[in-house]
């Protein structure tokens, strides 16, 4: 550790006592360095009085009371305490205490560590703290912020770790970034991480400032402005020389929030405008401010939100939430600790543990029947995307990003109860975690993730187009504590189903997301909602940690295919078939033809004649027989008195190709396929 010995003092206790097993070096330069290990006992007060760096293999472990009065540089260890809500120690980033030392008005905190950890923090200096972007701020128990803010830039986050109520004070306040779009037509779902001058309540007016500017004026950010009235929508910031001279203006008749609502009601709508207070927790709408960048800047500016919060659902009732803190929080653990309100195996086709992101993407339009976009789903076993259509009202595509385990700040979802109860935030589900492939802020762009971890879940994950160009994602997982029906928190209903759309059938309901173990003979209910005839392409869109075969059963032409190797493609009339298609994995001979009928009749196609010969040898009762080409389109239909012949012709004037034949008996069904030629 290297000292400038006449900035550094430690008081009411021996260094011998107080400091153990450190180097100590001295250089003429101001600079204070630990290269070993420093310990501040509890009970003990340093001060040190110009720019500390923590270095590579040193630690840090303070549970006494360290000033510190310029920059703090970790790029080593700074250890936790054991039982955050017994910390004690307190970091003090204050004024300078001795007179040669510099004055600092803004104090950094960096390091390649890209993490430091306080058991509670104080900051009273000029201006504020700044914690470099990529840093993971750790407070065990308490933020004290007597003078000067404390400003978390970029991807900073801040973690607190101790039980119960908010344990942070004073009178300055806490800025975070983030980003939403900038359509003045689009929605955004958010949350605050920060709460008002009243602790516990927040209006929007109150906490929302202009980041535009945030990389130069990364302290003083001007407050957002609000109008209403035609056309209804936000104005862009005036910026100067990098600058914002006139802060930009958001319309504030789309701020809403839905709390307690009915289910599927789009009804229950309450408008907050700007002025309204909310609880933290809950969550609201905002459309953008007509910036020509595809993402607008904002900085939450307030008091950091902190301990534990509680929202009461009722019964049969839906809520937009949103994450409260300035940190991300782990959706596994939202949905598991709030399993008692969330599960109800009694109501098996409500949402229950899932948790819904809107991601709104087109429509160029203020009316609602015009809106393009659709919910991302996660449950325990992962997330699907929202729906998108490229030629919708130019709206253009979703952002193809999947519902993800890990909620950013600042992100509203909607979550939904059959029998109510109280709803829990806590400090026990907050990580740092940035936003990426695991951690998703729902606008039209994101950024690479930064703290990937390892999932072996196994999935597939199936892609569906129809003649429109409608797309949709849904997923099956296969867990082995999982049954075949409904699994509160793993599987998720489909709450946006689309007059064309491709979805699981679970308790005769649309699903997004099915888990069930697997095993070679499953088959897994599919529906299909079709508006317009057509061809409708159902193809893998991924698999994750799964290699078997895949296959669609056609039930009606009695055949698989195997759609790793293509897309499977049926024409179809307009109409809904819950009951046609299953994925399978094994092939028809396996799993959906009877041997002893496939035995008993024969089927055979003569060029001469153009005709299909069905003979049926055992003199087996025949129920229905159809011809399908390809693409599961129906071509013939058997009558039923050509069903009592022992041998059927059935003329064939079609295009040279393959054809299917599904012939039902009252012994099962067989399946055949021909040749015309």
């Amino acid at each position: 550790m290297f000292i400038q010995p006449c900035n550094i003092f430690f008081m009411k206790k021996s260094i011998y006592f107080s400091i153990i097993f450190i180097l100590i070096s001295l250089v003429s330069f101001a600079q204070i360095v630990n290269e070993g290990v420093l310990k501040i006992k509890d009970g003990t007060t340093v001060y040190f009085g110009e720019e500390y760096t923590n270095k590579v293999g040193a630690t840090h472990d303070n549970e006494g009371n360290l000033h510190l009065n310029s920059n703090l540089i970790n790029n080593g260890l700074i250890n936790e305490s054991s039982n955050a809500d017994l910390a004690n120690g307190i970091t003090y980033f204050d004024s300078p205490t001795n007179g040669s030392a510099t004055t600092n008005a803004i104090q950094t905190i960096s390091g390649s560590s890209n993490k430091v950890a306080f058991e509670n923090m104080v900051v009273s200096n000029t201006t504020g703290v700044s914690v470099a972007d990529g840093m993971e701020l750790i407070v065990e128990k308490g933020v004290t912020l007597t003078s000067g803010d404390l400003r978390m830039v970029g991807e900073s986050q801040l973690i607190q770790k101790h039980t119960g109520a908010n344990s942070n004070s004073g009178n300055t306040k806490l800025l975070i970034d983030q980003q939403g779009t900038t359509d003045t037509y689009n929605y955004n779902f958010w949350s605050s991480p920060v709460s008002g001058a009243t602790a516990g309540s927040y209006t929007v007016g109150a906490v929302l400032y202009d980041g535009t500017d945030s990389s130069i004026n990364s302290f003083t950010p001007s407050i957002a402005t609000y109008t209403t009235g035609a056309p209804w929508n936000g104005t862009p910031s005036t910026v100067v020389g990098g600058s914002v001279t006139t802060a930009l203006n958001l319309e504030s008749y789309w701020l809403w929030k839905f709390e307690n609502g009915n289910i599927d009601d789009g009804n229950d709508w309450f408008l907050i405008r700007n002025t309204t207070a909310i609880s933290p927790g809950l969550g609201y709408t905002m459309k953008g401010s007509g910036a020509a960048s595809a993402n607008q800047n904002y900085v939450f500016k307030g008091k950091p939100n902190d301990g534990t919060y509680n929202l009461v659902l009722g019964a049969n009732k839906s809520s937009l939430v949103g994450n409260p803190y300035p940190s991300a929080i782990d959706g596994n653990s939202f949905i598991t600790q709030n399993a008692a309100v969330l599960a109800d195996i009694t109501v098996p086709s409500a949402t229950l543990g899932a948790l819904y992101f809107w991601e709104h993407w087109g429509g160029n339009s203020h009316f609602q029947n015009n809106y393009q976009g659709g919910y991302a789903t996660y449950t325990l076993v992962g997330g699907t995307p929202p729906t998108s259509h490229p030629d919708v009202n130019g709206g253009g595509t979703s952002s193809g990003i999947n519902g993800a385990r890990y909620i950013p700040v600042g992100q509203g979802f909607f979550v939904e109860t059959a029998t109510g109860g109280t709803i829990t935030f806590n400090n026990n589900m907050r990580i740092f975690q940035t936003e990426g492939a695991n951690s998703h802020f729902f606008r039209p762009a994101n950024g690479s993730n930064k703290n990937a971890t390892e999932d072996l879940t196994q999935r597939i994950r199936l892609g569906y187009n129809n003649s429109t160009g409608f797309y949709r994602q849904i997923m099956t997982a296969f867990v082995p504590e999982c049954s075949d029906g409904h699994n509160t928190a793993y599987d998720a209903r489909m709450v946006d189903v689309n007059p064309e759309d491709l979805y699981w059938i679970t308790n005769n309901k649309e699903y997004v997301i099915d888990a069930r173990p697997f095993r070679a003979d499953l088959q897994i209910p599919l529906g299909l909602k079709v508006t317009n005839s057509g061809i409708q392409s159902i193809f893998v869109e991924a698999t994750d940690n799964f290699d078997d075969a895949i296959y669609i059963l056609d039930t009606d032409t009695g055949f698989t295919h195997d759609i790793r190797q293509s897309n499977f493609e049926v024409n179809l009339e307009p109409g809904v078939y819950n009951n046609r298609f299953k994925l399978v994995f094994q092939p028809a001979s396996t799993v959906s033809v009877d041997d002893v009928v496939t035995s008993s009749l024969q089927v055979y196609f003569t060029k001469k004649n153009k005709e299909i010969t069905i003979t049926n040898l055992d003199k087996l009762t025949l129920k229905s027989a159809k011809v399908y080409n390809t693409i599961g389109q129906l071509i013939k239909i058997v009558s039923k008195s050509e069903l009592l012949q022992n041998e059927i012709k059935i003329p064939f004037h079609v295009a040279s190709g393959t054809y299917l034949i599904n012939i039902e008996t009252t012994i099962g069904k067989g399946a055949f396929k021909i040749i015309a030629y």
